[in-house]
């Protein structure tokens, strides 16, 4: 499939998912809880690995408290930045796959908390997500955060952060019913897009791992 069919695909899909909010799809956490306890599912968060970062640094987190505040604020900064000029790109602008025709309900403040109760998975990950969109708005000046975007720049790069952080394989369906995305193609393809937007690049030193750290202390 060439680039313009996948990328049709996706936002033929958003266009459907747009009629429910990501509230409105995001699985319980009781029912999360279920699906991740499954034999299907097991251990697939299980594993950690910190990359440049050891236990005993990560440990001084106080229960990921401080790396969530971290990310609220950073995010939280770039939309009121961005608000005044915040806008819904038209279907053929492939950044729109990215984005809400509303601001969503949920507060990234929740947003973020949930996902940190319901998946296991290392500082590193969220360092890494955080790298990647500030890359992101480095390179792409006109696809700033707003409130129209962020939960799924959020949870599409924290994904590629996951990827590139964690030993284990993750599962795809969890990650899509954690974060509210209405279906696993949508979060494969939103996934392949940041992919391309990053050139394919990960790799994050440790130099910018143990910076960011500091900066997560410090909040």
């Amino acid at each position: 499939m060439d680039e313009s069919s996948w990328i049709s695909e996706a936002l033929a899909m958003k266009s459907v998912e747009d009629e429910s909010t990501l509230e409105d799809l995001m699985m319980t956490e009781f029912e999360i809880s279920h699906l991740l306890s499954t034999d299907q599912y097991s251990d697939t968060f299980s594993v950690k690995k910190s990359l440049q970062i050891d236990d005993e640094r990560e440990n001084d987190l106080d229960d990921f408290t401080q790396v969530r505040d971290f990310l609220v604020q950073l995010l939280e900064e770039q939309c009121e930045i961005n608000n005044w000029k915040a806008f819904v790109p038209g279907v053929h602008d492939k950044s729109s796959m990215f984005y809400s025709p509303t601001k969503q309900r949920i507060s990234m403040y929740d947003y973020i908390s949930r996902i940190i109760r319901l998946l296991d998975v290392s500082v590193s990950s969220y360092i890494a997500a955080a790298e990647y969109l500030r890359r992101l708005v480095t390179k792409y000046p006109d696809l700033f955060i707003s409130h129209f975007n962020v939960h799924r720049l959020f949870i599409t790069a924290l994904q590629l952060g996951i990827k590139y952080a964690e030993d284990v394989p993750y599962n795809t369906q969890s990650m899509m019913k954690v974060g509210g995305l209405s279906s696993m193609k949508e979060i494969c393809t939103l996934e392949k897009y940041m992919l391309h937007l990053l050139d394919y690049k990960l790799y994050i030193s440790s130099d910018i791992f143990n910076h960011t750290m500091q900066l997560i202390k410090s909040c």
